[in-house]
């Protein structure tokens, strides 16, 4: 504020000063009605976005804070919000009001649709079969909003799309301020979901089914059980599955139980997990439940003509032969004559326990035919006759004068020089025959005696 001051003479003097007004009086602040949060079913807390107070002030910008965090879960329960406005100046206002936060109510829906998306877009890797169930999520959203769920809807999520029937299973949270009866359900899901299809052009005139919208309160109208598991009850997050005898476990019973954690195959043996149970795929040498006995190779016998069998690995055996037969099986019969042991052109015949025998010629004899046979051994020569042995089986004689034939067997006439005696013991002088000087003694008794003395 400034002063000016005036004399007579027209002079004049200014000063200045200020006066200060201190603001004293807090914000205007105004609390919003109180609220219902729900949490998801299952869960006991939440995450919530508070309803916003509006605070005013005259004279500066103001700051509004609250006793519960937006970025915490608030926990299931009644809970006083404590909002406060404060100016620049530092008046604070505060104002109250309360929010109840609890466990849904939830209608479980199941549909179909018709079948004009069945044929276009039934595979589930195709762009548009995968974008519907965001689609039916949105159309959920903002049809159902707009109509007699404005107050009661709170979320829906989409369990289940299913190629070839594209049937939906949703749940539907409802505050517990709202008490919609099945009928209405019924009958304003359906009007708000064609509506919605019939709005969207990918969508084509897409309509639910008649009569294949279905509600429940009870969670086992979906198919949260995955893989022949049977529902017991429970929430849209905490389904109760019983998985006995399906081959799997988890909540939703949608893992595979691994056998082979359990069941462990020695000797290599890979562990296969089946259905209920597991087994052991075994090397070719190991057999049993957990391959835990070796496997005889010989137990088939294969060995043939008594030969003996050993046992190997990786599927093998060896066949110790008689001496008779030879090859991987003894199958073949052994060839004694294989060596031609017989000798001097004798003939061999392969006979049983590694033995063969020798038909040899005339000439030969013994095992391998190889002794030369004496023809004269026998003394065929007759009367003194001198033998010689041939081949061919054959023999020659050399008779004394006397005598002829092939053996000497023939008597005949001497002939040759006489050297004569009177009286007994006279030498009768024949001559040379067949190389030996013969001559013959005349004896003083009955009884000649020839005799023979080399020249």
């Amino acid at each position: 504020m400034s002063v000016t001051a005036y004399d007579f003479s027209g002079n004049s003097a200014e000063c200045i000063f200020y006066i200060i007004l201190p603001d004293t009086i807090p914000p205007d602040l105004t609390c919003p009605q109180n609220a219902i949060f729900t949490t998801m079913p299952g869960e006991g807390a939440t995450l919530i976005q508070l309803p916003p107070a509006v605070s005013v002030d005259n004279y500066s910008n103001v700051t509004m804070s609250a006793n519960l965090n937006d970025t915490e879960a608030i926990p299931q329960g009644v809970h006083e919000v404590v909002v406060t406005s404060v100016d620049n100046d530092g008046n604070a206002n505060n104002c109250t009001f309360w929010i109840r936060v609890e466990e849904p109510q939830v209608l479980y829906v199941r549909f179909s649709v018709d079948e004009q998306f069945v044929d276009t877009y039934a595979n589930t890797s195709h762009p548009h079969f995968m974008e519907f169930a965001a689609r039916v999520d949105d159309a959920m959203l903002t049809e159902m909003n707009a109509t007699t769920f404005r107050d009661a809807f709170a979320g829906i999520m989409i369990n289940s799309l299913s190629a070839g029937s594209i049937q939906v299973d949703s749940a539907i949270l409802l505050n517990s301020i709202v008490n919609l009866s099945d009928a209405d359900v019924v009958t304003n899901f359906t009007n708000a979901m064609n509506a919605s299809f019939n709005d969207d052009g990918m969508m084509g005139n897409m309509s639910i089914v008649p009569g294949s919208l279905v509600v429940s309160e009870n969670v086992c109208l979906l198919s949260f059980c995955l893989n022949g598991g049977v529902c017991l009850g429970g929430t849209v997050n905490n389904v109760t599955c019983n998985c006995s005898n399906t081959g799997y476990t988890g909540q939703l019973c949608d893992q595979k139980i691994d056998y082979c954690l359990t069941n462990v195959c020695e000797n290599g043996g890979t562990c296969v997990s089946e259905l209920l149970t597991s087994r052991c795929d075994c090397t070719v040498d190991f057999t049993g439940d957990t391959c835990n006995v070796t496997v005889d190779h010989c137990v088939a016998l294969p060995c043939e003509n008594g030969g003996t069998c050993t046992s190997g690995t990786n599927g093998t055996f060896t066949c110790e032969c008689t001496v008779d037969y030879e090859g991987s099986l003894c199958q073949t019969l052994v060839d004694h004559c294989s060596s031609s042991p017989c000798l001097n052109g004798g003939n061999c015949t392969s006979g049983s326990q590694g033995s063969y025998s020798c038909d040899c010629n005339v000439d030969f004899t013994g095992n391998n035919c190889s002794i030369e046979v004496d023809h004269c051994a026998g003394n065929p020569c007759l009367n003194d006759g001198v033998c010689s042995s041939g081949p061919g089986g054959v023999f020659s004689c050399a008779c004394f004068a006397a005598f002829t034939g092939d053996t000497c067997q023939i008597e005949g006439e001497f002939v040759g020089v006489s050297r004569a005696r009177s009286g007994p013991g006279d030498i009768i002088d024949h001559g040379p025959i067949g190389g030996f000087a013969v001559r013959k003694c005349i004896c003083s008794s009955p009884v000649h005696q020839d005799v023979k003395e080399n020249q």
